[in-house]
This record gives structure tokens, C-alpha cells and sequence, in this order.
């Protein structure tokens, strides 16, 4: 299996404290990171290569809200500068993303919170139009967009995975696909196993985190079951460790031990 964890954008951490992380990464079987990314960093580019490099791991996705939180621009937002600002800085992460390979561009708070009196109906169609331009452009360096299900308290709409598999199949793009996450399934679908089955050959990336959104199995979430049901949906992507946890080795290790020991 692939494993991943989100780690904080390359710029925050000096690259001798990012070589330690690797190696405790690859020491317990990691493919990879998934930092999140506001703009292009300011690491050269040929230093985190020649890292990921020596560890033998890669760059499995690139997390956008980096962008909206830095900028405060998303592809709901009334205003169509800020909404062509959002696209200009996605496009200009895709870019970038391209050096590292073909790293997923993971898209959630993206979206856009809604604002008080914002119509739903149009700001779906805003995302519709900056999205149809972010896959194609997107798809110019073979990259795959995965569109998340948020939970409630960080977007008021797209909350469930039912919600963003039917807007997806709306978009009719071959590069856009489902991004489920369990801790927001876990607070928002009466049912996990139903959400899951209703969703079968759309998933392509999938966060991993427990109830209290720290690593596995720190909380309450039946990861044995869900893992289950992706083996039934034929899913062989990556698994990301997207938590709250601390990047440390007692973590990485014990996350990647105990995923590990249920998916074969």
C-alpha cells in the first residue's frame, strides 16, 4: 500500500530538520509527504528533490488551502477578481507541481466558506467555472484534482461525500476526482458505509485521521471496517495521514504500524 503524511509547507522547517522527518518516513515505509502550499517555496527546488531523492520518497499531493488561508481568495467568493486571483494561484501551484512529478492537487477549503445571504446555486457555479479551468490546465501536466468533502464548522455546503460525487459528476472532467477524508466522514455521514459504496470508482485520494482527528487508532473511528469497504470499491490509492498529531517519529511510526496492519 502507499502511504503519505501531511506534513507543514517545505518553507517552515530548515532542511536538516526535514531530512530527519524523511528518515523516520522511510524507515517505517512511507511513499511520500502531502505538505500543504500557498505559493511556490522558497527551498530550491533541486535541494527538496535531492532529498525526497536520497529517502526514495515523493511529493503524493499538494493541499491548496495553504492558498485561501494565505490569500484569502477561494473559487466561491462574489468578487470575480478574487475569484481569478484563486485561479491564477492554483494554476501557478500546478506549475510548480510539475517539478515534483505528478503530485494530486487536493481541493477543500478552496471552496469557499459561504457568506451570509450568499445564494448556493450561484456560488456552485463559480466553483463550476473556476474548476473547469483549474482541471484543464491541470491536465496540460497530466495532474489529477481531488475535490473534498469539508465538514460543516470549516465549509456550510459540499459537506457530505454524496454532495461533492454529484457535483464532480456534474464537471464531466476525466482529471477530477473524489477526495474522502474520515474525519469529516465521521462527522458528517450517518452512515460510512453507505457513503463509501454510493461512491465506488470515483475516489481518488483518501486522508486518514480518527474521531479526534489525531493519528489511528487514537479515538473512535472503525478504521478496520472502512478499510474493508475500500477494498471492496477496488481502491488502491494513496492513504494519507492528514491529522493533527505532531510529526514526530513515535507518531509516523505508530500510524504507518497500525494502518498497515489492516490493509494488506
Amino acid at each position: 500500500m502507499k502511504l503519505s503524511w501531511a506534513t507543514p509547507e517545505i518553507d517552515a522547517l530548515p532542511l536538516e530538520q526535514w531530512e530527519r522527518v524523511f528518515a523516520w518516513l522511510a524507515e517505517n515505509g512511507y511513499a511520500g509527504i502531502e505538505p500543504i502550499i500557498s505559493g511556490v517555496y522558497k527551498t530550491p527546488e533541486d535541494e527538496i528533490l535531492s532529498l525526497l531523492d536520497r529517502y526514495q520518497l515523493k511529493i503524493t499531493g499538494f493541499r491548496t488551502g495553504g492558498i485561501a488561508k494565505a490569500h484569502h481568495v477561494a473559487f466561491n467568493d462574489p468578487g470575480a477578481e478574487v475569484r481569478l486571483e484563486a485561479v491564477d494561484r492554483f494554476n501557478q501551484v500546478v506549475q510548480y507541481a510539475a517539478v515534483y512529478g505528478k503530485p494530486k492537487m487536493l481541493v477543500g477549503l478552496m471552496q469557499g466558506m459561504l457568506a451570509d445571504g450568499q445564494d448556493i446555486v450561484i456560488a456552485k457555479e463559480h466553483i463550476r467555472e473556476c474548476l473547469e479551468i483549474c482541471c484543464d490546465y491541470a491536465q496540460t501536466y497530466a495532474i489529477e484534482v481531488d475535490l473534498e468533502a469539508v465538514n460543516h464548522n470549516e465549509i456550510n455546503y459540499h459537506n457530505t461525500v454524496a454532495d461533492v460525487a454529484g457535483f464532480i459528476r456534474t464537471m464531466g472532467k476525466d482529471n477530477l476526482h473524489l477526495l474522502i477524508d474520515t474525519y469529516h466522514m465521521h462527522l458528517e455521514e450517518s452512515s460510512i458505509e453507505q457513503a463509501v459504496n454510493a461512491v465506488k470508482g470515483q475516489i481518488g485520494h483518501v486522508h486518514l485521521a480518527d474521531s479526534n482527528h489525531m493519528i489511528p487508532p487514537t479515538g473512535s473511528f472503525d478504521f478496520p471496517a472502512f478499510f474493508r469497504l475500500l477494498s471492496d470499491a477496488g481502491y488502491h490509492g494513496t492513504y494519507t495521514l492528514e491529522t493533527m498529531s505532531d510529526m514526530t517519529e513515535e507518531n509516523i511510526t505508530q500510524a504507518s504500524q497500525y494502518v498497515r496492519g489492516l490493509v494488506k
